[in-house]
């Protein structure tokens, strides 16, 4: 059973994330473990929310929630990452945390979804919010050629730099993900850490098949994907009351999305997609049910089928996955 302290206030909150804060020069590992100990119950902060999670108010509602812990409307550019380019060029992600289970969480994460997608060689990817680009550097080491997105052009070129002389082709788009409309085909698109920071998720489910190869496939992995009764998202889809997440959200200013595994299903199945459960080789932590995992829990392959409907595919289905609640990786 989960040992997290539950608290109710943003003071309290506060007191626990300063605990964290003062404890993050002893170490990742003791950080992550100082943040996995809290999660906030949202209830009398959050108040009530309308019963349909596909509507405008229930929207506004988590905008509301997130001006609440930020205390600032929500702007996409928050989700730029201000970081020493000289000392993330020597020790890139996830090496900069010296931690051994998060790095050796990290390449197993990378290998798995590697070996899972089993893309032709040459393959093109299209990589969703690419953040510090861990993944793109090894998709591009197999010699696949990789777009990589994301909002930050500071980081895109990072990657650029990071990437080149390798293999494969690495090229990049500056665009914010809830706008992203591209005419390119890919045989993979990717969302690794990445698809939680997506406020218009469904409308992005909508065009991102016309980016797919009718063979391709769409894979989510490192994704915030809980179980229903789980305290870390305790309505269909919204910010994640985990201490990793609020910190983030309260300190930095990210939209740090969850999803529930029901609404999850049904948003896929709503935009035209059904989906393929691969369990993670990667998981640890202390509390699976509630999402405590700290790195990649979770791996939802979405395979295609040959069939296409408008924008949208037929695809095979089974269980998602229950995933991670991580909010500093990938970015």
């Amino acid at each position: 059973m989960s040992t997290a302290r539950m608290v109710d206030t943003l003071a309290a909150l506060d007191d626990a994330l300063e605990h964290a804060a003062r404890i993050r020069e002893t170490g990742d590992d003791a950080f992550r473990s100082a943040l996995a100990a809290v999660t906030l119950r949202p209830k009398a902060l959050i108040g009530p929310l309308d019963r349909d999670p596909m509507s405008s108010a229930f929207r506004a509602s988590q905008l509301r929630f997130y001006e609440t812990l930020t205390k600032s409307g929500y702007d996409v550019t928050r989700e730029e990452t201000v970081f020493d380019r000289a000392h993330m060029l020597r020790w890139p992600f996830p090496y900069a945390t010296r931690s051994p289970t998060t790095v050796g969480d990290y390449l197993m994460a990378y290998g798995q979804i590697i070996k899972e997608m089993n893309l032709a060689r040459g393959a093109h990817i299209l990589e969703m919010g690419s953040g510090y680009g861990p993944l793109t550097y090894q998709l591009a080491s197999m010699g696949y050629r990789v777009t990589c997105t994301d909002i930050s052009e500071n980081l895109l070129e990072y990657v650029r730099t990071r990437c080149a002389g390798l293999p494969g082709i690495v090229d990049t788009i500056r665009c914010d993900m809830n706008l992203f409309s591209n005419a390119g085909v890919y045989d993979a698109v990717v969302f690794f850490e990445s698809f939680h920071h997506v406020l218009d998720h469904a409308g992005l489910l909508e065009r991102i098949a016309a980016n797919l190869d009718p063979r391709g496939i769409l894979v989510f992995a490192g994704e915030p994907i809980v179980p229903d009764d789980s305290p870390i998202v305790p309505y269909p889809w919204g910010l994640r009351m985990d201490g990793l997440s609020l910190w983030a959200i309260r300190r930095q200013g990210w939209l740090e999305l969850g999803f529930r595994t029901s609404y999850f299903s049904d948003l896929l199945r709503r935009t035209g997609w059904t989906c393929k459960r691969v369990p993670s080789v990667s998981m640890h932590g202390t509390d699976p049910d509630l999402g405590k995992l700290l790195a990649v829990a979770g791996l939802l392959l979405v395979a295609v089928g040959a069939a296409l409907i408008g924008v949208r595919a037929r695809m095979t289905r089974a269980r998602p996955p229950r995933s991670t609640s991580h909010s500093e990786g990938n970015r």
